[in-house]
């Protein structure tokens, strides 16, 4: 009796040590997996934040690319501006340039004293005939 009631006290300490053996080893499966989830989840909240990172940058140079472009196009049209601009001053020169002429040659020609045909050189005298005759040359002193 004595031997059967130590084989089943030796059963029952062996069933209890199979029971916390079996309760570490399942304390020790559930912190591993709880680590494996931790890992992933903290794998996929990484790349998910990347992702997120990779698309905010990618929006970000569409931004920069579209403000780019429109920059472009705003230079475009001030050159055009510009050469619009550069045109029509241009052309008001050349029209005060003409007006001053114009209004010099009718200066000219409406000044008294002097006829169509005056002082070219057909007509032009070496003024000898004109000048006094007590008046002295321009060779003399």
């Amino acid at each position: 009796a004595d031997l059967s009631a130590s084989a089943a006290a030796f059963e029952a300490a062996l069933e209890r040590a199979s029971k916390r053996e079996a309760i570490a080893i399942s304390k020790e499966a559930a912190a591993d997996a709880k680590e494996a989830l931790l890992a992933k989840t903290t794998r996929e909240a990484r790349e998910a934040g990347e992702a997120l990172a990779a698309r905010a940058h990618a929006q970000e140079m569409a931004a920069l690319r579209n403000e780019l472009e429109t920059a472009r196009r705003d230079a475009a049209d001030l050159r055009e501006q510009l050469k619009a601009e550069k045109e029509r001053s241009q052309f008001e020169v050349l029209t005060l340039q003409r007006s001053l002429l114009l209004s010099d040659k009718d200066r000219k020609s409406d000044s008294p004293g002097k006829h169509e045909g005056e002082n070219t050189p057909a007509n032009v005298t070496t003024g000898a005939a004109d000048a006094p005759a007590d008046a002295p040359l321009a060779s003399e002193p």
